[in-house]
């Protein structure tokens, strides 16, 4: 339990506020860069500012102020020029710096123009996701982790608007436990309900979620903390423990397993709304054919039925739906905290750290300044980790296991995906004989 006032200042994220000038040290996720391309013009709301995000004529992405400077019309309603946005209204036109390049109505000696400046900031593109800096300059690198940068994955990219606090979205993935009765015991309740006990999502999910956390610690590293977990039936030479799993500082959460890397972004939209992104990358062999991919797809992740109630039988929506029952910002001066909430608590503990460390106008951990140090950040990989992809305990592969109850239904790609397993299941050299 945190006091009212605690919970204020690890919630808060609009400009000024002590949380809020923390995120804004840090590269944020706003949308996949196959959304931009189709789109072009995208409205983007992020730590409490209305921005947009467009990409030029020339491929060139810029992200502004949401508010033309002339008479305030709304720049998600303008279109891309060879070097710029337009405003539809008048023609004014902005490049990526936020400087108005163009004002056609007036007359061609005019210098209003050199005056008119809108809040810009920094995005870049990486491993199919748009990112952007909000922060004071000079920004720091855009970290590369290896997930984003590493040749031969194929990746995608689900998302949802969820109407939580951010906190709320990264403290689940700090709780070891709810794996096993959120995504292991709720999930066998929800399919029972259903009353088809040949679904393939028994085995492939439910099975080897439901083991009991024996022992789970989460240890201090230098990009965040480590989660290592002790699963029932394992001891801690099992890659759950021995390798762990990468929590990234300040809202990035990793299982990378099995050739499956799941990376979870809780990116605050403002106090009350989370942009949860489900990034996904997926590792193969060297004797797998994996095709060059031309684009990651951005989709929205389902999280209720045509009946407005929750899906329940999909783990990111379980996780949307006990993350918004918990209300638009949990009031957890109210909570009661027990032995299992270790992970939480370490977490807000090290969210409290660097809060200060902001206050005293330093750079708070895991944010990159040296190239040769950015050049690809190595995360933690466990062969084995509830047979999500090809496990090294047999030379089998469940078709789902990769894509299946992870919010990635709407993927256009999932077939490609679960062939390309099949694949190098078939192919193990120690299985092909």
């Amino acid at each position: 339990m945190i006091s009212a006032a605690e919970n204020e200042t690890l919630t808060r994220v609009g400009p000024g506020t002590p949380c809020g000038e923390l995120m804004r040290r840090y590269w944020h996720p706003i949308t996949g860069s196959s959304h931009l391309r189709s789109k072009k013009v995208v409205a983007i709301r992020l730590l409490g500012e209305d921005l947009v995000l467009y990409r030029d004529l020339r491929g060139q992405i810029g992200l502004v102020d949401h508010l033309c400077a002339h008479r305030r019309v709304d720049l998600s309603t303008g279109y891309p020029v060879e070097n710029g946005l337009r405003c539809p209204y008048h023609g004014w036109t902005y490049n990526a710096q936020g400087r108005c390049i163009a004002q056609p109505g007036e007359p061609a000696n005019s210098r209003l123009k050199d005056r008119v400046k809108l809040k810009s900031y920094p995005a870049q593109e990486l491993g199919g996701l748009v990112f952007a800096y909000l922060g004071p300059e000079p920004a720091p690198l855009l970290p590369r982790w290896d997930y984003l940068v590493d040749d031969h994955l194929i990746r995608q990219a689900g998302f949802v608007v969820a109407p939580y606090n951010w906190l709320q979205g990264i403290e689940n993935s700090y709780d070891a436990t709810h794996a096993e009765w959120l995504h292991g015991h709720f999930f066998k309740y929800a399919l029972d309900e259903q009353g088809d006990p040949a679904d393939p999502r028994y085995q492939i999910n439910v099975e080897p979620m439901m083991r009991h956390h024996e022992e789970f610690e989460y240890e201090r590293v230098p990009y965040g903390l480590l989660r290592r977990v002790v699963l029932e039936g394992d001891q801690k030479d099992a890659d759950t423990y021995n390798i762990g799993h990468a929590k990234m500082f300040p809202n990035i959460t990793t299982i990378n397993a099995g050739g499956t890397c799941i990376s979870t972004y809780q990116v605050p939209i403002d106090d009350t709304h989370t942009l949860y992104l489900g990034h996904r990358a997926y590792r193969f062999p060297h004797w797998v054919s994996v095709p060059e991919q031309e684009e990651v797809p951005w989709f929205e992740i389902p999280t209720r039925d045509a009946n407005g109630d929750w899906i329940r039988n999909d783990i990111v929506a379980q996780d949307i739906m006990v993350m918004t029952a918990q209300g638009p910002i949990m009031d957890r001066s109210q909570e009661l905290l027990a032995t299992t909430d270790i992970g939480v608590v370490k977490y807000r503990r090290l969210l409290k750290e660097q809060i200060e460390l902001v206050r005293g106008d330093k750079d708070p951990i895991n944010t990159y300044r040296d190239p040769a140090a950015n050049q690809r950040l190595v995360l933690p990989h466990s062969r084995d980790f509830y047979d999500r992809g090809v496990s090294g305990k047999s030379s089998s592969y469940r078709r789902g296991s990769a894509t299946g109850a992870l919010g990635m239904q709407n993927s256009p790609i999932n077939d490609l995906i679960e062939d390309l397993f099949e694949q190098a299941a078939r192919g193990r050299p120690e299985f092909a004989k």
